[in-house]
């Protein structure tokens, strides 16, 4: 328990200085959490998902029993174990993962946040999770019977957002000045390669250029 007093002035004749008495208590947190970073995964939609778990610790540093849990807002992911007791300067693993709604997950970008929470204190230390999932490039040109490589600074990925069918479609990595991003397969026997292209660039600098064996 903390006391103290504050002394207030004012223009009053008959009480120009009034005195508070002000008190207070405060207690240290027990539960702390690392590490602090966030958990940032990516992959295919449907999977797998890199990397495929965080851990965090979890620690008593108070002087009694630690009772808590770990909690999601969404329903894809999990944590392993999701509640307990910590004994006085004891700790546990919580192995954070992606649970089975994962999977079910299309292309996009997902947030959520994993809640520790001290249910004695209902003090909760959050570590934001964050999944970003494209579709496998096969997929992405409606074409799998063929081997898809991409690279250059930035690779080309699959997603729903643009696209000639409303479906989905290949696209390149977003480029600096002097970066490439460029994507090549690889065709056996003679045929006819068909593909729509939108580009999206800077005039008289940027350009999407098609090659067959090495020629423009």
């Amino acid at each position: 328990m903390h006391e103290g007093s504050v002394t207030i002035g004012s223009t009053d004749i008959d009480e120009p200085e009034v005195e508070v008495t002000l008190s207070g208590s405060a207690f240290l947190e027990a539960l702390a959490v690392t590490p602090r970073d966030f958990y940032e995964a990516t992959g295919l939609a449907g999977g797998p998902f890199t990397p495929e778990s965080k851990t965090y610790t979890l620690s008593n540093t108070g002087d009694i029993p630690l009772n808590w849990t770990a909690s999601f807002a969404g329903t894809w992911l999990t944590a392993t174990p999701a509640s307990g007791t910590i004994v006085v300067g004891d700790t546990v693993e919580v192995v954070v993962s992606f649970g089975g709604d994962a999977i079910t997950l299309p292309d996009g970008l997902y947030t959520d946040e994993i809640a520790f929470t001290n249910i004695d204190t209902s003090v909760v230390r959050s570590r934001e999770v964050t999944l970003e999932l494209t579709l496998p490039l096969c997929d992405s040109v409606d074409n799998c019977e063929l081997s898809w490589t991409t690279g250059g600074d930035v690779p080309w990925f699959g997603q729903s957002v643009e696209s000639n069918d409303t479906v989905d479609a290949a696209q390149s990595g977003l480029v600096a000045h002097g970066q490439e991003s460029w994507l090549e397969t690889a065709v056996d026997v003679p045929g006819t390669l068909e593909f729509w292209a939108r580009v999206s660039s800077e005039a008289g600098a940027d350009s999407l250029k098609f090659y067959i064996d090495d020629v423009l």
